[in-house]
């Protein structure tokens, strides 16, 4: 255990609305004992994302947020210090404006980790890989128990809503969020609320903001863990982290009419729905690495004895 004088002085910059840095320790909990949070000014550690919205300087919160940009936002650095971007947008790295960081990306960097948003949503919400492998074990309702299919989201994005738009013309399509509202339906708060909500439909429509390889978020896991066969669009690498009998990718099929079919097969079919409702969720059945904590420590272990040996970050 590192004492306080030892401990790594961390500060945090350009996060969302209401952060806190205990989500910081929650998804990273072996930090606790290795950093102490201050100011960027007394910081040997900034630990900076995308929400700055700094009227005229690069891009927004929202067009992070809705898939518009993904390019890291500019920032005003401090001599002395080491800079970790962390985002779970789908924003690209570019390391020559920062020292580490912390993205969904493939980035072979050194100084780089591969940590897609799906993980960090389920360390954000007390969870696991080995929660989200033990969904498939979860009680299926009958399909007749449950209504068709649920789009629920807040922001709008075109390709998200012409998916719903077109699937209208085949199933009821459940939309109690902002986007394409249609429903007095309300959403209980919080994750589990969340996952009740899910888990009252045979499939979900998951659709990322936009596509890059290896951006895969709490789109695909919050369907499965509520046992609704989600129906996906985004990485297309997705197969690497999560089995594909598991869910259903929409860019198989040549369009909603196919895919309709489809899911009027399944929904005909218990057995056949079953099957992949409760299918395994990761390939081979292991947990990837990227979901495992050793796989971080490791990282910010090296980043921690980084800072320490350069003089020039002290």
């Amino acid at each position: 255990m590192t004492t306080p004088a030892q401990r790594t002085k961390v500060a945090f910059k350009y996060f969302f609305p209401n952060f806190s840095s205990s989500y910081f320790f929650q998804l990273f909990p072996f930090l606790s004992e290795m950093v102490e949070v201050t100011s960027e000014s007394d910081a040997e550690l900034v630990v900076f994302s995308v929400w700055h919205d700094i009227p005229g300087v690069g891009p927004s919160s929202e067009d992070y947020a809705v898939g518009r940009f993904h390019v890291m936002p500019p920032i005003e650095r401090l001599p002395g210090k080491a800079y970790l971007f962390w985002s779970g947008e789908n924003v690209l790295p570019d390391m020559a404006l920062c020292d580490y960081a912390i993205t969904h990306s493939y980035c072979s960097h050194s100084n780089h980790l591969r940590l897609p948003y799906w993980v960090a949503a389920l360390r954000g919400n007390g969870l696991t890989g080995d929660d989200l492998a033990r969904s498939q074990d979860n009680l299926v309702p009958p399909i007749a128990d449950r209504r068709d299919c649920n789009f629920l989201y807040s922001h709008q994005v075109p390709h998200r809503e012409k998916f719903a738009l077109e699937m209208m013309e085949y199933f009821e399509v459940v939309c109690p969020g902002i986007s394409l509202h249609n429903t007095s339906d309300s959403v209980p708060a919080g994750f589990q609320g969340k996952a009740k909500f899910l888990s009252g439909f045979n499939f979900t429509i998951a659709f990322e903001n936009s596509k890059d390889d290896g951006y895969t978020t709490e789109k695909l896991i919050e369907p499965l863990l509520s046992t609704s066969i989600p129906l996906y669009w985004g990485n297309e690498r997705v197969l690497e982290d999560i089995n594909s009998e598991c869910f259903i990718q929409v860019d198989k099929f040549s369009g909603v009419q196919e895919l309709s079919e489809y899911m009027r097969f399944l929904l005909s079919n218990e057995e056949d729905y079953q099957r992949i409702a409760m299918a395994p969720r990761f390939p081979n059945s292991e947990i990837p690495e990227i979901a495992t904590l050793i796989y971080a420590q490791k990282f910010f272990q090296r980043l921690l004895n980084g800072i320490s040996s350069n003089p020039n970050l002290l």
